[in-house]
């Protein structure tokens, strides 16, 4: 499985791999949702893992222009923010979930649900 992880601080893209690794499993890294675009048309990832506030192409905008150009990719919005504003922007643009970082044992369960039921099984929620 491929995964792309995308956020500004790079200690935690380190903790989503940390969480998330296990053998047979590969990972890209990138910095910006800019990043994000370019490497996702790169290696076509199974599952974008995408933070939200990032300069100068946020989350949000990179999210919407991924699921633009392939409806059925998988970005999961993981952020700091517990906030209703931040999870209706994440669905609005398209993303499969919204997770927040202190909660990384969730981002598991979302993506274990999702092998079970990979199709249209959307559990979007703050």
């Amino acid at each position: 499985m491929k995964f792309l992880i995308v956020d500004d601080d790079p200690r935690s893209r380190h903790l989503i791999r940390t969480a998330l690794d296990e053998p047979g499993m590969e990972f890209f890294e990138g910095n910006d949702g800019r990043e994000a675009i370019q490497l996702y048309e790169a290696h076509r990832p199974d599952w974008v893992i995408m933070d939200i506030e990032m300069e100068p192409v946020d989350g949000i905008m990179a999210t919407r222009t991924i699921r633009r150009r392939d409806p059925k990719s998988r970005v999961v919005i993981v952020s700091q923010h517990n906030s209703l504003r931040f999870s209706r922007a994440a669905r609005a643009a398209g993303a499969w979930a919204y997770v927040l970082k202190d909660d990384l044992h969730d981002l598991r369960n979302i993506l274990a649900n999702a092998a079970k039921a990979p199709t249209e099984v959307r559990p979007l929620r703050p």
